[in-house]
């Protein structure tokens, strides 16, 4: 039975035209549906509100959950982060973007459940963080304000100027725990953090789901 976890709200970063997709990820097809209404099942029943992070108002028009506006355009995932956790009525959210097919229930109750006082949580495996299917905190709203004031003058944004901020270089800034579930999530597997970047990705990843 799915547990619903009251105190935290999920945030779904749909990321818009991806460069080396070419086109809108979120849209692709797998399994009979979208990626984002694969993402969107999943995620429902945990909890108590989703948000999705869009690039335009008029976005997914076929979904009525709250949406909301990178605050900033064209400066990569931080600022769908800072601008969804913004308008999120709980300090904890789960975060992650809608192209990773393989995420699943265990997965996620493991993450939510992890014991930890720090304000992020992201998983690690093979050596490599997953920033973009972690836990983030409310409290961390003041230091992505400081990192886009510094890092954002108000004339480059008025310009529309690409400058992507590194959310890595943020985390070297924070109270993070990283997770090795390799180690200690019973069920991992490899292929459970697979993002769909690529057309070569979409189509391994559709061929997997049609001979399982």
């Amino acid at each position: 039975m799915i547990r619903r976890f009251y105190d935290t709200n999920a945030i779904i970063l749909t990321g818009g035209e991806s460069r080396r997709m070419r086109k809108d990820k979120s849209s692709l097809i797998l399994d009979g549906i979208t990626l984002l209404e694969r993402t969107i099942n999943l995620l429902s029943p945990f909890f108590k509100e989703l948000i999705l992070s869009v690039s335009e108002e008029n976005s997914y028009p076929e979904y009525t959950l709250k949406k909301v506006v990178d605050k900033y355009k064209g400066f990569g995932p931080l600022i769908g982060i800072y601008s969804s956790l913004l308008i999120s009525e709980t300090n904890k959210n789960f975060i992650i973007t809608c192209d990773m097919p393989n995420l699943n229930e265990q997965l996620i109750t493991f993450l939510l459940d992890y014991p930890s006082n720090k304000e992020i949580i992201i998983p690690l495996a093979e050596r490599k963080i997953h920033p973009l299917c972690g836990i983030y905190s409310r409290n961390i709203l003041p230091s992505l304000e400081s990192l886009i004031k510094n890092n954002l003058p108000k004339d480059f944004i008025a310009a529309g100027k690409i400058k992507s901020l590194s959310l890595k270089k943020f985390l070297d800034s924070q109270s993070v725990e990283y997770i090795d579930v390799e180690k200690s999530f019973m069920d991992y597997k490899t292929e459970l953090f697979l993002n769909v970047n690529t057309i070569e990705d979409y189509e391994k990843v559709r061929r997997d789901f049609e001979t399982n």
